[in-house]
């Protein structure tokens, strides 16, 4: 029997974890490879190919890793450099050798770029229709997500078997279908912070790229301010888990714990929180990160020549636009997650009570 998270590769694919660690963390179990694997992969051919870097046919799952963007080695989530430098050298304003040094921070000696010009007029139609759409369709996507996770972990307390297999199934569906958008957002947001980079490279500031794109993350925002108010009283903590239940530590791994499940890790964070002062608060945070941001568009616009000074304004108003969206789509998996994650523990239950499983 071959194991399915140790699934081999051609000795000259070169694969990272730098940046799949994040979102896959340690050792992976089957079923969370099962959620991640072909769902995870899909999404991510359809998002190129809604920008115009692949054509239709290049929506597929690869017969070998080797020609899949991510694949599992020693149960660890591992990303395909190649793959992707491949993609990257189909898209305008970047390259292969951008990209592996924003993935891995260097780029190999001897690898070179290699265009593929002959996709640039179709991203060049495909790309800004994409954009376009994509803030409308993540919010859409992120409140019905928000309203079927929590009808679903609901449903799931009382849950039978064929309906725990049913919603196990529809959070596998609902995470490819948010994928797609997830992986143009954040293609978007990488594009971005690099034109970002070299516009602080370009007027000597380069410690500037930083604070030009901090800030503006609703997600983020709301999350904090109600962590804030659970510990100054004003918020039950029962609200807080109705509305952020879904995060945890490890959150991306289907064997982890959400907070809605063990709240213990949050504890130690209300503790911290109540024993800082009003200057500590998530509205006086941002008002100062929203000053810094200011001063710093101020000092690159400054910096910059008058001709360059309306083309990066423009760039700044895109990274503030855009880069939160990341964290939109991110929020709506994490729930798909959740939900698969509780009906496999309701399943396991099921399983164990009946006889057909020694252990939950």
């Amino acid at each position: 029997m071959s194991d399915p998270l140790h699934q081999g590769s051609a000795p000259g694919t070169l694969w990272t974890v730098t940046n799949t660690a994040e979102a896959l963390p340690g050792v992976l179990t089957p079923l969370a490879w099962t959620f991640w694997n072909e769902p995870c992969e899909m999404g991510m051919r359809r998002a190129f190919h809604r920008l115009g870097v692949i054509p239709a046919s290049g929506v597929r799952f690869g017969v070998t890793p080797d020609e899949r963007f991510s694949a599992a080695f020693c149960g660890r989530y591992a990303a395909n450099v190649e793959a992707l430098r491949v993609m990257a050298d189909a898209m305008p304003g970047t390259s292969a050798n951008a990209m592996e040094e924003q993935l891995l921070g260097t780029v190999r000696e001897g690898v070179v770029n290699r265009p593929r010009r002959g996709r640039y007029p179709v991203v060049a139609v495909s790309l800004p229709r994409a954009a376009r759409r994509l803030p409308g369709q993540l919010a859409a996507l992120r409140a019905d997500t928000d309203a079927w996770w929590r009808a679903s972990v609901r449903e799931i307390a009382t849950a039978d078997a064929a309906r725990c297999r049913a919603l196990l199934g529809e959070a596998m569906t609902r995470f490819e279908a948010v994928m797609e958008p997830h992986a143009v957002a954040t293609m978007l947001c990488q594009a971005l912070y690099e034109q970002v980079t070299k516009l602080a490279e370009k007027a000597g500031r380069p410690e500037l790229a930083g604070e030009l794109v901090t800030g503006g993350d609703v997600e983020e925002a709301a999350l904090v301010a109600d962590l804030w108010d659970v510990a100054q009283g004003t918020l039950t903590l029962d609200a807080f888990l109705d509305r952020h239940g879904y995060h945890g530590t490890n959150e991306g791994q289907v064997s982890s714990r959400s907070w809605r499940e063990d709240p213990t890790p949050l504890r130690g964070q209300l503790d911290g929180l109540r024993s800082l002062g009003a200057d500590a608060s998530p509205a006086a945070t941002a008002e100062r990160r929203a000053v810094a941001r200011g001063a710093a568009q101020a000092a690159l616009l400054a910096a910059l020549p008058v001709v360059r000074r309306r083309p990066a304004r423009l760039v700044l108003r895109l990274a503030r636009r855009y880069v939160p969206l990341r964290e939109v789509g991110m929020a709506a998996f994490l729930q798909c997650i959740v939900v698969g994650r509780a009906a496999s523990r309701r399943l396991g239950e099921l399983l164990a009570a009946d006889g057909t499983l020694a252990d939950a």
